[in-house]
């Protein structure tokens, strides 16, 4: 029941605003073909140029904003509708076609111009909670209005200037036109700084900055337009002067046009937001690798890492604040920040939220979490890297110890053999067992200092490397490797996988063969070891291998074939 009332409700909101949307394209247009057919006629010269086509952009601007917003925005457009018979209707009373008396209640429609203005702003996208600002301001528009209505003579009036024809107002003995002038002035004036205030205090929240300026600026002018209307009261001068008509007109007019042209781009900043939300959430619906496009659209959205003070973009990469000209928009939880939309100045940010469904919250809600993932592991790739980097570190400084000290001492400990074998010929056969032993231990300890990379691997590459590491093979071993270059990181870890690869199938019961081949496909090196007549190796054999080609952002795979099984290495070309 609620359901179907809120959708009558708003059917009945959709109805309203196009009919108010109508209503102001029929005021505006029965405005500029009057006024292009009556102008001059009650004047003693014409309005300058400009401020003719300042009126036409006004009343074409008041119509396409209504027509733009009477679909999903009805209140503004009703509001539009409001504004147009304020700014417009008097303008008829300069036309002498029409009734007197229809020329002489069409001044009274002024203030509306107020209430439209104020309705506009204070009910934007349905976010404000004005009631009882916006009923002060209808009263006040009301009673300016009426007391124009019953008590104003534009004969009376000594700045008339549309129109100064005699009428006998109903409560003309009880006010005069100066006190009916001054009365509804001074009401518009407050009605348009209360709503100028409200709406002033109500920008902090969501409102559309577009919107907010232009109103803002409308209520300016008519406040201005009503002290200048004050103003005339008592000139000097005689009657059917241009000169208000020229300032007022030009004042409304840019109201008008100000508002219209506000509302219009304002219009076009949530139908642009709409669609990159819409396209944003289908982006990050897709799997990253599938859509290269993340973080180009508009509004970005940055993802909380919890229990952490940083933010990520959908990559994982870190971000920091939003920058200069961008608003920010965060969507927080009971957990903390969740989401934080990064949008330029125009984005409407009570529209892209209005626009997030369940749906969509639940596709943020598993992109942010991916990209807490992503960050997450990013920082574990960042420490086996550190950990990789500092075994290798200290690898090469045992190297330079064994070096420097043990072999050193083997090789001074032959020098001294090698003496006492020339002095002690009998000696001879026990001194030459014992060099051997001493050379032997020797190669063992270099072997030993060498490690698993040889210095070829720096010196000549990968190839070279693994053309020697397939004649020291215990199986026969091809090698076909492309001539590339490769970051050292990303060369030891494949050297690695490969030595890994032949060590094991080498310690088989009945090894065959080995061939080795790489393939190098845009920034990533795939290193493939196929053997026959092997076992296939556990994870505990490749542990060590795993966490060196994982630590540059690499991958280590194995698996079983009919006759031995194949490992591969994928790694970056490039330093990671």
């Amino acid at each position: 029941m609620a359901s179907s009332a809120t959708v009558a409700q708003s059917d009945g909101n959709r109805v309203a605003g196009r009919v108010a949307s109508a209503a102001a394209t029929t005021i505006a247009l029965v405005t500029v073909v009057g006024f292009a057919r009556e102008i001059g006629l009650s004047f003693e010269r014409s309005f300058p140029p400009w401020i003719v086509g300042l009126g036409l952009v006004g009343t074409v601007a008041i119509a396409a904003g209504a027509l733009a917003t009477s679909g999903w925005q009805p209140q503004v457009s009703i509001g539009l509708a409001v504004a147009s018979v304020g700014f417009f209707v008097p303008i008829w009373a300069a036309w002498p076609s029409l009734p007197n008396a229809v020329r002489a209640a069409s001044l009274a429609a002024a203030p509306f111009a107020i209430a439209g203005v104020s309705h506009v702003g204070l009910l934007w996208a349905n976010r404000a909670r004005n009631g009882r600002t916006l009923w002060a301001i209808d009263v006040l528009v009301m009673s300016a209005a009426i007391v124009h209505l019953l008590a104003y003579d534009a004969f009376a009036d000594p700045g008339c200037d549309r129109t100064c024809l005699h009428s006998d107002p109903i409560a003309g003995q009880l006010l005069s036109t100066g006190s009916a002038i001054a009365i509804t002035a001074g009401l518009s004036a407050v009605a348009a700084g209360l709503g100028a205030a409200a709406i002033t205090l109500n920008a902090r929240r969501s409102y559309s900055r577009l919107v907010t300026v232009s109103v803002l600026f409308a209520l300016a002018a008519l406040a201005v337009d009503s002290a200048l209307a004050a103003s005339w009261i008592g000139r000097s001068e005689r009657w059917g002067a241009l000169a208000p008509a020229v300032a007022e007109f030009a004042i409304e007019s840019a109201a008008a046009a100000t508002l219209g042209a506000g509302v219009l781009a304002a219009v076009l900043a949530v139908r642009r937001t709409r669609t990159a939300v819409d396209r944003m959430v289908t982006q990050l619906t897709e799997p990253l690798e599938a859509n290269p496009d993340h973080g180009q659209q508009m509004p970005v959205v940055d993802f909380a890492v919890q229990g952490e003070d940083r933010w990520v973009d959908a990559t994982g990469q870190a971000v920091g604040e939003s920058g200069d000209g961008l608003r920010s928009v965060v969507i927080s939880d009971q957990a903390g920040p969740v989401l934080r939309f990064v949008m330029d100045g125009t984005a409407d940010a009570g529209e892209l939220l209005a626009r997030l469904t369940p749906a969509s919250n639940l596709a943020l809600r598993n992109a942010q979490l991916a990209a807490a993932t992503r960050a997450r592991l990013a920082e574990v790739q960042a420490s086996r890297r550190r950990i990789v980097a500092a075994s290798d570190a200290e690898r090469r400084r045992i190297e330079r110890d064994l070096h420097d000290g043990a072999q050193q001492r083997l090789v001074s400990a032959i020098l001294h053999i090698s003496i006492a074998r020339n002095h002690r010929p009998d000696a001879g056969a026990v001194l030459a067992d014992a060099e051997s032993t001493v050379h032997e231990a020797l190669g063992r300890l270099r072997l030993l200092g060498h490690g698993i990379f040889p210095a070829v691997l720096v010196t000549e590459g990968l190839g070279a490397a693994l053309e020697d590491l397939a004649r020291a093979s215990e199986i026969p071993t091809t090698v076909d490797l492309p001539v590339m270059e490769i970051a050292d990181q990303s060369a030891m870890a494949a050297y690695a996988a490969v030595a890994a690869a032949l060590a094991h199938a080498s310690g088989q019961p009945l090894p065959d063969s080995a061939h080795v081949v790489a393939t190098a496909f845009e920034d990533r090196l795939t290193v493939r070891v196929e053997t026959t007549g092997a076992t296939l190796p556990s994870d505990a054999d490749l542990a060590d291998i795993a966490d060196r080609v994982g630590a540059i952002g690499g991958d280590l795979a194995v698996h079983p074939t009919e006759r031995g099984f194949v490992l591969t290495a994928v790694v970056p070309c490039a330093s990671s």
